[in-house]
């Protein structure tokens, strides 16, 4: 079913006359393992718990599908066009320095021309990153911080949580799914 959608996707896209040759000095924006990532150095982490405090959003990894799922105001926060429930393989927390917008609310985040701690979860798993970004157009990569080396993703979703460098300390991870519950 996946490679007739796709066919059908490339045939459209032809007959529409869209470009479907990359440039040759593209680069892709992230990394991803052949054979799969499963962290095995690094901590258990089957439950996270962000610092958000008006929706209060958690994951919880599935053990049988490999996939976290999101919750936010203490149910399943699903995608408003399909109706399902939201899910992860890879989850990328960055840790950001941010402002107040003046005379507004609204927040923001300094994404570009920046360098940042933060996680990267899969697999049950967390292990610890830097990430940095050159400029607004530039990729973001991200390094192991024990290694050094840019880290590679598993083939899946990707959720990239941009967070307030000040609460980095508020967001809790769980190596089990009954620690988290007992927290609650």
């Amino acid at each position: 079913m996946r490679v007739r959608r796709a066919q059908l996707l490339h045939t459209v896209q032809v007959s529409l006359g869209y470009d479907t040759a990359l440039p040759s000095n593209y680069e892709p924006h992230f990394k991803f393992a052949a054979d799969g990532n499963a962290l095995e150095s690094g901590k258990d982490c089957q439950a996270i718990q962000l610092y958000y405090y008006t929706n209060k959003p958690y994951w919880i990894y599935n053990e049988d599908d490999g996939l976290y799922y999101r919750y936010e105001f203490n149910q399943k926060q699903v995608d408003g066009g399909s109706g399902k429930q939201l899910t992860a393989k890879n989850i990328i927390i960055e840790n950001v320095d941010w402002w107040t917008y003046e005379g507004s609310q609204y927040l923001g985040y300094l994404l570009s021309y920046n360098t940042g701690t933060g996680k990267y979860i899969t697999n049950g798993k967390m292990i610890d990153i830097v990430w940095s970004k050159d400029g607004d157009t530039d990729v973001t990569h991200y390094y192991d911080v024990n290694t050094g080396e840019e880290i590679q993703l598993n083939i899946g979703t990707t959720w990239i949580q941009a967070c307030q460098k000040e609460y980095t300390d508020e967001t809790q991870y769980y190596a089990n799914k009954s620690d988290f519950s007992k927290a609650k």
